[in-house]
């Protein structure tokens, strides 16, 4: 969280423009192109000026099976002329090559990601990352606001089951887009609902007791 410090007059009459802070929107699911992968995403945003519009992208890795997140970011956004790493992003993801997430830019264009080569950057099951992202040209508050809020969240997870790689996409309104077709030799890394369990759970209570009502009338 900032710390804005109080200024005077002249203080803001130099600032001009205050920083235009926004409600975050977020996303729990599971979802991805080959396997299922889950993950939790937050996504905060606060517009300064036309040259400093700051999109803060955390992601909590919800895999079970050693998956990694090679690369983070945001796509289907319009409006803005440039983007940059910001101040304070996840230590070594820089701006992308030519391949990664490509297929992602070119199905939901207009985005900005950020990308490691290396495994021991890319964060792992149950960590959280935060990537940060500094556009430029949004015209005022209200167009940062609509790109932030019809934004798409992307991910490359890669060293699933089987050593698979899966490229999930989200999105405030819509929930899961990508989910599937999963490939069959990838597996899963979903994690069953605890309502699902509490049903296993009484089911298996249910079928060791009919066991053992069946058990005792044999015996009489």
């Amino acid at each position: 969280m900032r710390i804005i410090r109080s200024l005077g007059l002249a203080g803001l009459l130099a600032l001009g423009v205050q920083s235009q802070a926004h409600a975050d929107w977020g996303y729990t699911g599971c979802s991805g192109s080959t396997y299922s992968t889950c993950f939790s995403v937050n996504l905060g945003w606060a517009w300064t000026s036309s040259s400093d519009a700051l999109a803060t992208l955390t992601i909590i890795n919800g895999g079970t099976e050693g998956d990694l997140i090679k690369s983070a970011g945001l796509f289907n956004l319009s409006g803005f002329t440039g983007w940059s790493e910001g101040a304070g992003s996840q230590a070594g993801y820089d701006p992308p090559g030519a391949n990664d997430l490509a297929d992602v830019a070119n199905a939901y264009p207009e985005g900005a990601f950020l990308v490691t080569n290396s495994q021991a950057s890319m964060i792992g099951d149950g960590a959280t990352g935060i990537w940060k992202f500094k556009f430029t040209g949004f015209a005022d508050s209200e167009d940062f606001d609509d790109a932030m809020n019809n934004a798409y969240v992307a991910g490359h997870f890669i060293s699933g089951p089987n050593d698979c790689s899966t490229k999930p996409v989200v999105s405030r309104s819509e929930g899961a887009i990508r989910t599937g077709p999963y490939d069959a030799a990838c597996g899963s890394t979903t994690v069953p609902e605890p309502a699902s369990m509490v049903l296993l759970a009484t089911g298996l209570v249910g079928l060791g007791g009919a066991g053992l009502i069946r058990r005792r009338r044999n015996r009489a």
